[in-house]
């Protein structure tokens, strides 16, 4: 009997234990809370004050609420502001085979495509807030459209949905496409758009001008191109022109204050009308003798200079040189003359090309002509350090580069492009110009494409503020170099030659015809590869084009993240150099040999990785056995003492049993 009065007395012990262990390990876990044997001292009930209204919230005096207030202050202080989303105005189309789905401006607010993506305002944005119904197909992070108002990708016929952004070829996914204010974006399945150009936005009545109608399409290798829209309708004040085999149509303007021009091609987007301004013919001038004689008329000084071109132009196609020939080329492709020699020609790649600069000018040459230039972006960007292109102590090379890359199908999203653009705009001097007006006008030709990127815009408006506090009295900048890529530089930035008038009327397009020999040619006096150059050169200027406008953009081979480690490269070329004063400097760099970098995972961070699998394993474990302990009861801080204390008491029971029994 006393056996069990034993075994009762035992169980009272151990049922009352854990009542003033669990009581002990409050207090200890909890330093916030004492134990004290001080009696509870009641205290009165609080009065209410006044309420003090602050910039934050609401302050209450008394001692009981302040924690409250206190919190809702916080509160209502850390709530966040809403923050409006970018949003930018454009011209949309959206367009099948047979129907315009739409065709519009629209406000384009940024969106996010799927909730891991941040907002914003891209090509995705503008089709989903069109309102036509629409089926993606997700590739990674990237969405193509699959379908718009039920017409889908023809996978068998070969007709797919493309998109074009200021008639450029879209080349990445449409949520990738960042819009940008006042673009054109045009969605198509079943046809492509048409391009219209003409020599001069502005001219005289009575004068000439040449309107080019081109259409989209892609070569044999699948690469974007434009070619001449032969048979295409132009139309003006409502009669109907036909273009000819090349696309062109020579129209005398008639006295009037301006013309709008159309032009559509069966099975093709029309083209964006163009407005071409129409001033008054200037009064014959009967002055005195020493008049130098007639300034040649727009058409007459472009069909000269052509024919200058034409006279030195040899067998083969070349002009000599491997400079001439290519500089020949972009002026061939301003003036719509036959290119098929001097194509033929440069596609066997003749000549020593060596700097940057060789490279980047053959490229331009190569993309005018409808050839890809790959293999001479290639070079181009075998000669970027990761900051700017060629020789560190030129600009030439950078500026030119961004031409050509560009051609290559790179954009603001590569970062060759931002590294090189934001190179050439740290150097910009005070003035605004890079040393001089040539290369200042040539600068703002490669700027104003990706006039996006940060700081582009301030520079471009620096430049010009710098070529108009150099134009001379005459209307020229210096001499026909200078002033021929002055011209271009104001076509570039969306202005009209003829509207930087000094006084008497002169103009740069003025100035740059009063320069023009009655042979053709420009520079007279000089070398006879020295007027081919400048010829070459006036040739953009005289018909409205600038070196972008000029050249086809093919895809890029392949993108590049990281910086080539080659630099080795550039050397020096020995070909003519332009007149003093917008003569480009040569690069003679030195090697620069830099270190190879290799990725290897080293054999002790392998090691690491298997030494953790353990604790891994064993965690994985501890976290399985806590969760058993979830259904007990007990607070989440009590539980593994508690579940210890338990097990304690448990063996202490069986024990006991085992020695009493």
């Amino acid at each position: 009997m006393n056996k069990y009065l034993l075994l009762a007395l035992f169980l009272v012990l151990a049922l009352a234990s854990p009542q003033s262990v669990r009581a002990d390990e409050t207090a200890s876990t909890t330093p916030e809370v004492l134990a004290t044997t001080t009696p509870i001292v009641e205290l009165p009930e609080p009065v209410t004050e006044p309420v003090i209204a602050t910039t934050t919230g609401v302050v209450a005096t008394s001692t009981e609420f302040v924690t409250a207030s206190t919190t809702d202050a916080v509160a209502i202080s850390t709530e966040p502001t809403p923050t409006a989303l970018p949003s930018v105005d454009i011209a949309l189309t959206v367009a099948t085979g047979e129907h315009i789905l739409f065709a519009d401006s629209i406000t384009v607010t940024a969106c996010a495509p799927r909730p891991d993506m941040e907002p914003a305002v891209s090509g995705y944005c503008a089709l989903e807030q069109s309102g036509a119904p629409m089926a993606w197909t997700w590739y990674g992070n990237d969405a193509f459209v699959d379908s718009i108002s039920g017409v889908g990708n023809d996978y068998e016929g070969n007709a797919y949905w493309n998109w074009f952004s200021d008639l450029s070829y879209g080349m990445t996914s449409l949520n990738a496409h960042t819009l940008h204010a006042g673009e054109s974006l045009i969605v198509s399945i079943g046809r492509f758009p048409l391009r219209l150009q003409t020599t001069s936005d502005s001219e005289q009545a009575g004068n000439e001008i040449i309107i080019t109608v081109e259409q989209f399409s892609f070569d044999s290798t699948y690469s974007p191109i434009w070619e001449p829209a032969a048979s295409s309708t132009i139309v003006i004040h409502d009669t109907l022109y036909e273009t000819t085999g090349d696309g062109t149509l020579s129209y005398n303007l008639p006295a009037s204050d301006s013309i709008e021009i159309h032009a559509r091609k069966e099975g093709y987007l029309d083209a964006t009308p163009l407005t071409v301004r129409i001033t008054e013919a200037p009064e014959s001038d009967t002055g005195s003798s020493s008049n130098p004689g007639p300034v040649p008329k727009p058409a007459d000084a472009v069909a000269a200079a052509a024919s200058f071109l034409l006279e030195y132009q040899h067998a083969d196609g070349s002009f000599g040189t491997s400079l001439l020939s290519d500089w020949a080329a972009l002026a061939f492709k301003s003036a719509n003359m036959s290119t098929r020699t001097l194509k033929e020609y440069l596609e066997g790649g003749p000549g020593s090309l060596k700097t940057a600069t060789d490279f980047e000018r053959r490229a331009m040459a190569l993309s005018a002509l409808r050839i890809n230039p790959v293999q001479k972006v290639s070079e181009v960007l075998n000669r970027f350090d990761g900051t700017q292109i060629g020789d560190p102590s030129l600009w030439n090379d950078d500026i030119f580069g961004l031409i050509a890359l560009r051609a290559g199908g790179y954009d603001e999203s590569d970062i060759v492009i931002r590294s090189v653009a934001a190179s050439l705009i740290a150097v910009q001097k005070s003035d605004g110009s890079w040393g001089g007006v040539d290369l200042t006008a040539a600068s703002i030709q490669a700027l104003v494409p990706i006039s996006s990127l940060p700081s582009a815009e301030s520079a471009l408006a620096k430049a010009r503020e710098y070529l108009v506090s150099r134009q001379q009295p005459d209307g020229c900048f210096g001499n026909s170099f200078a002033t021929s890529w002055s011209i271009m530089a104001i076509e570039a930035i969306g202005e009209s030659p003829n509207t930087w008038t000094m006084t008497g009327g002169a103009t740069p397009l003025s100035c740059l015809r009063a320069l023009q020999s009655p042979d053709g040619g420009f520079e007279a006096g000089a070398s006879e590869d020295t007027r081919i150059w400048a010829t070459a050169y006036a040739l953009p200027a005289l018909t409205g084009k600038t070196w972008d406008s000029l050249l086809i953009r093919y895809p890029k081979a392949q993108s590049i993240d990281t910086p080539p480690i080659n630099n080795s490269h550039a050397t020096s070329t020995d070909e003519v150099l332009p007149p003093e004063d917008t003569t480009l400097p040569i690069a003679v760099p030195t090697p620069i040999e830099l270190p190879i970098i290799s990725e290897i995972v080293s054999e002790p961070f392998i090691a690491k990785i298997e030494e953790a699998s353990p604790i891994l394993t064993n965690r994985r474990l501890a976290a399985s056995a806590g969760s058993a302990l979830a259904d007990t009861g007990l607070p989440a801080e009590q539980r593994s003492n508690d579940s210890g204390l338990w097990v304690s008491i448990m063996r202490f029971l069986m024990s006991l049993f085992g020695f009493l029994f």
